[in-house]
């Protein structure tokens, strides 16, 4: 019988940390943590404007963070990186 009831794997909270912040900040579609109903709440209640989704032909799309890197950030970053 086990002792211990709960048991929190540490390796997979590390990185499931780590895919959420890099996702995040390279703004890898369907890696971030923002969801279209949460930026039409946003939108509804009339605040946050730069939040607010955008409509890009017949689908609106979400607008990255304020805090994501741009492609040539990305760039530097991988070329950092791979050195």
């Amino acid at each position: 019988m086990l002792k211990i009831f709960h048991n929190i794997n540490v390796m997979h909270i590390k990185k499931n940390i780590h895919d959420i912040i890099l996702g995040t900040i390279l703004n890898i579609k369907g890696k971030t943590n923002g969801k279209m109903k949460s930026h039409l709440d946003l939108q509804a209640a009339q605040i946050r404007p730069i939040r607010h989704p955008v409509q890009r032909g017949n689908k609106p799309e979400l607008p990255p963070a304020s805090y994501a890197l741009s492609e040539n950030q990305i760039e530097v970053l991988h070329k950092f990186l791979k050195e």
